[in-house]
């Protein structure tokens, strides 16, 4: 999905070689029920008064006005993720966990 144009993205199917490594990035992820298919797990972790600053600022021209990303954020997205967060844990089942409020200063926790 494009966005920012609200638009489908309807690209054909490409099929990676066998010795390709893929990485998928988004939200939900860690979710018990994937965990065949993870070789490794990284979390990005940011407060959530962080995720707001940073959507309102970065979404805010989509989505029409910085009070309309706000509202997004405070109703749908933030309340999913600390579901999430609360529930799954995925800061606890990740190897790599990337502390990332700081964007000039990030932190990485690593677990063997």
């Amino acid at each position: 999905m494009d966005l920012p144009a609200r638009t489908a993205i309807d690209d054909p199917v490409l099929l990676a070689p066998d010795d390709a490594v893929l990485i998928a990035d988004g939200a939900f992820l860690q979710r018990p029920e994937f965990d065949p298919y993870w070789d490794l797990r990284i979390y990005v972790d940011v407060i959530f008064d962080e995720v707001l600053r940073r959507g309102i600022a970065r979404d805010q021209q989509w989505m029409g006005s910085a009070a309309d990303a706000e509202h997004r954020y405070r109703t749908k997205y933030i309340p999913g993720e600390r579901r999430y967060v609360d529930e799954v844990r995925p800061a606890d089942r990740a190897q790599v966990v990337v502390g990332n409020e700081d964007v000039t200063a990030p932190t990485l926790l690593i677990r063997t």
